[in-house]
């Protein structure tokens, strides 16, 4: 007697799997648009800033704009009152780095359990972008900070750009970002929205305020985050892996 074989179902994608050296063929374009994308906006926006900040430091400084730089500081500093100066402390104290990392940290865990890579990428690679141009930007200018008393301790950086601004601007507006692709509640898309119009306006006037950066350092910090972000998503979009496609839909 013959005992007839079936063959056993096999559970999976239909067609045939590309191959790996086809795959890896396939990404490595993606990849160097995507890292090329990130090494000259990076350098774009170095270069501008440095510029910029070497004219207001060196040139402008005795001129209209570094006059009403200093003005309104010191029209803020004998402004102000302890109630600005207690929400101006916890706005400061939540874009500096400790703030900035913690709030990361908590959008990246929540991305990464509805497996968002896309987005995990573009916050990651925003605040990196951030920090590096600004590092490197403020230890070329070296922009002094204002001469008016400081309330709390003196970074040891200089003064241009403002770090804090830009990079709550990065967080907060791949926050909104996030919700604009996930979400649909009109609530959400609002309240996240404003927060990433809001939240670096208010962050740069606690920075004015409490007397550790110019006007045009919160204005040019606003720029950079506008701008490492703008790389971030347009180097993500460009590499955009097929399997962080798969894993996403």
């Amino acid at each position: 007697m013959y005992q007839a074989v079936t063959p056993r179902a096999t559970v999976g994608r239909i067609g045939p799997r590309p191959a790996p050296a086809e795959a890896a063929r396939t990404e490595a374009p993606q990849r160097r648009a995507a890292a090329a994308t990130i090494v000259i906006g990076a350098l774009a926006s170095l270069a501008t800033l440095v510029l910029v900040g070497l004219l207001l430091t060196n040139v402008l400084a005795h001129g209209m704009v570094g006059h009403w730089d200093e003005a309104s500081t010191r029209w803020l500093a004998t402004h102000r009152d302890s109630g600005l100066d207690a929400v101006t402390h916890v706005l400061s104290r939540s874009a500096d780095t400790i703030g900035i990392i913690a709030a990361a940290v908590i959008v990246a865990i929540v991305v990464a359990f509805r497996r968002r890579w896309d987005h995990l990428a573009i916050l990651v690679t925003g605040l990196v972008l951030e920090l590096s141009v600004f590092i490197s930007v403020n230890f070329i200018v070296g922009r002094p900070r204002p001469s008016v008393e400081r309330l709390g301790a003196t970074p040891t950086t200089g003064s241009f750009p403002s770090g804090h601004t830009a990079a709550t601007l990065v967080l907060y507006a791949t926050i909104a970002l996030i919700v604009s692709e996930t979400a649909r509640s009109l609530v959400w898309l609002t309240l996240t929205r404003l927060a990433a119009v809001l939240m670096p306006v208010a962050v740069g006037f606690a920075r004015v305020y409490r007397g550790f950066h110019h006007p045009t350092d919160v204005f040019f910090g606003v720029l950079l985050g506008c701008a490492a972000l703008f790389i971030a998503i347009v180097a993500v979009r460009r590499w955009a892996p097929p399997r962080v496609q798969e894993e996403v839909r």
